[in-house]
């Protein structure tokens, strides 16, 4: 108890760095509860945790095949009836019922409406708007439902930033941005070394011209622009009929602690929620985020003195945090919807957005055979995820496209 009390003080303290500094700039942490996990209280036991468990729904989706539908898949953007897909270099529209292709947005280049790497995504189904964000350009960039560059719709920022992540309002009137903030100095980026000026905000209010209304300073998650180049954020709004989102930075080497953080739109406070004590040195990953009733933790180690990648690493853990009880485990992922298929722990962490998950399987016989095998193993399945897995198991040929499971969150 002692350790968690010191070790919520010091995030307290450090945390206050994030004061007004300006009219725009609101007090940048007001007091809420932090849990504190403390890693040696868990034992190591690895329990198994199945979807069905978690998930509210499945969505099982099979990307129309033609030839223009064909992309690599690293960001998937959700609505209502909608997927975007981006991998920075392209962007494209599909229908979420049955994977149809809609259209390309825009196209990579330095021209009006182009983009050089995209770093996000936004969805106006109501407006039949798509929104997308580059690294390199200080607005949102507007294309219709063709992919047809508006630019009088653009979302202007009030500066460049980095990595960020962008939410529209519901009457689409402002946005909310966060960023991983740079210093002042030389930042690194694609090849390139460009002269910076610290970022004001952490995160902001803005109306659709790039007038701040409300911001949070940056405090003490200002890093060194050479680590700050290669850091992603993730930002998830946790439910749709919360004001509440989740921010936590990952960062290609461990400089602040593990923290992921809580940003209150309604009252503009951000606070620290959840932490881990985890040991970190430079060749560790520790990055953390949450669903409606979970926090999770992934820790990575890797061997001393070796690049952070797949063949380097030698420890590999999910830690599953129940809200309501504090309850901490081990766990190891099984997709009982696709008769039990073992996800792995990064994947799940990585691609969780907005009370939603999703995976990818771009290699549609190498899924074939897995679905076989777990047809041929489990005798004891269900009739109907039987019938679920045969159907999408005979539907797979060697010109399939990429196949997406998205699952939504339960909340209670």
């Amino acid at each position: 108890m002692m350790k968690n009390n010191i070790l919520f003080l010091c995030l307290m303290l450090a945390l206050s760095a994030c004061t007004s500094q300006s009219d725009n700039h609101s007090v940048g942490v007001k007091e809420r509860e932090l849990f504190s996990l403390d890693i040696t209280t868990l034992d190591d036991e690895i329990h198994t945790v199945y979807f069905s468990d978690l998930m509210e729904s499945v969505e099982i989706i099979q990307l129309d095949t033609a030839s223009e539908a064909y992309m690599a898949i690293h960001q998937l953007m959700v609505s209502d009836n909608y997927l975007l897909i981006t991998n920075g270099k392209h962007a494209k529209l599909f229908r979420r019922s049955d994977g149809k292709f809609i259209s390309n947005i825009g196209n990579r280049g330095q021209g009006p409406g182009e983009y050089f790497i995209v770093d996000g995504g936004i969805i106006d189904e109501q407006n039949k708007r798509v929104y997308l964000s580059d690294m390199v350009l200080d607005h949102i960039v507007a294309y219709d439902w063709n992919g047809k560059h508006l630019p009088d719709e653009a979302i202007q920022l009030p500066m460049i930033p980095s990595w960020k992540e962008v939410y529209l309002s519901e009457n689409k009137d402002s946005a909310l941005v966060f960023v991983s903030p740079k210093s002042n100095g030389v930042l690194p980026r694609f090849r390139n070394s460009i002269e910076t000026e610290a970022d004001p905000y952490l995160c902001w209010q803005q109306d659709l011209k790039g007038n701040v209304s409300k911001g949070i300073s940056p405090g003490h998650l200002v890093m060194p622009n050479e680590i700050n180049a290669h850091n992603r954020i993730y930002v998830s709004h946790v439910t749709k009929d919360s004001p509440i989102y989740t921010f936590c930075i990952k960062q290609a080497k461990v400089y602040i602690k593990d923290t992921l953080y809580h940003y209150n739109k309604a009252t503009n406070h951000f606070y620290p929620a959840y932490t881990t004590n985890f040991p970190h040195d430079e060749c560790n990953l520790v990055f953390s985020t949450e669903s409606p009733l979970h926090y999770y933790t992934t820790y990575q180690r890797y061997k001393e003195g070796k690049l952070i990648a797949p063949q380097n690493m030698e420890t590999n853990r999910l830690v599953q945090v129940e809200k309501k009880t504090g309850k901490a485990r081990y766990i190891r992922l099984i997709n009982d919807y696709l008769g039990g298929l073992e996800v792995s722990g990064v994947n799940f962490r990585y691609s969780m957005k907005d009370n939603y998950v999703f995976f990818r399987f771009n290699d549609a016989l190498k899924l074939k055979e897995q679905l076989e095998e777990v047809l041929n193993k489990n005798t004891s399945m269900d009739n109907s995820v039987r019938e679920r897995i045969t159907h999408l198991k005979n539907s797979l040929h060697e010109d399939s496209n990429d196949v997406i499971v998205l699952c939504t969150f339960k909340k209670e």
